[in-house]
């Protein structure tokens, strides 16, 4: 028995009329020593292993076990000219491979999911830093400050910036405070609206805020905001005037 004695599984070496020519010290153990490989087969399942002696296939039989139980198993039979292996897989381990590799797959989607969370996760820090460089403070002197704005004046933009550019000009002990719309590009009525709020904030910090920079395609989205102290110009360098005269 040297070709099939380390096999893992329960192995045999069958001829046409089922006689076991050879077995595994697997299939010793796990169902005696048979001569046939009827005799470990229950009536219901004989009817496949008849079809068996004819091509090679994998069937789900029941098999008396050397404890003399019957037990469900995998059988596979491979036929070579006269004779045939005949390896057999107990249904439940088989079922516990399976769930093993299902239990594998699920954890590696779960390393995915993960990695792709954390790409997401990085993509929206490096948006928000975007959205925060898109509208700094800068310091002209110790009286004034200039908030440049570029990009879309959107919610996004506004809710990223808004309290922490309020909290700068209030740290900074400023007055003046220039807002310049010259790299604006599109204006979204949620956006503005969030503006509105951004210059509510600063009035209540007694600030004096001129906004400059603006262009005709601002005009519609700034006109119906009541803030009367506040004043704009097309450029810093030009005397302000009432926004909303």
């Amino acid at each position: 028995m040297g070709l099939l004695n380390n096999m893992p599984l329960p192995t045999f070496r069958i001829d046409r009329q089922l006689n076991v020519l050879e077995y595994s010290e697997s299939a010793k153990r796990r169902f005696g020593s048979q001569v046939r490989l009827g005799e470990i087969v229950d009536e219901e399942s004989y009817r496949k292993l008849v079809k068996l002696q004819e091509q090679s296939a994998t069937v789900e039989m029941a098999l008396l076990t050397a404890a003399s139980k019957l037990e469900p198993f995998s059988v596979s039979v491979q036929w070579e000219g006269e004779e045939a292996f005949v390896q057999c897989v107990e249904i439940n381990s088989k079922l516990a491979r399976l769930e093993q590799m299902v239990y594998q797959q699920q954890m590696r989607l779960a390393e995915a999911d993960f990695q792709l969370m954390e790409k997401k996760e990085e993509a929206e820090d490096a948006l928000i830093k975007m959205k925060e460089r898109s509208a700094p403070l800068i310091s002209l002197n110790s009286r004034t400050a200039l908030i440049p704005m570029f990009g879309n004046l959107d919610d996004a933009l506004m809710d990223q910036t808004k309290d922490s550019l309020a909290l700068q000009f209030h740290n900074g002990g400023y007055e003046q405070l220039y807002i310049d719309f010259t790299a604006v590009d599109a204006i979204t009525l949620l956006g503005i609206e969030q503006f509105k709020q951004f210059i509510d904030t600063l009035l209540l910090l007694d600030a004096n805020i001129h906004i400059v920079g603006i262009k005709p395609v601002h005009a519609p989205f700034l006109k119906d905001h009541n803030h009367q102290s506040v004043t704009y110009s097309s450029s810093i360098q030009l005397k302000s005037e009432s926004l909303y005269s």
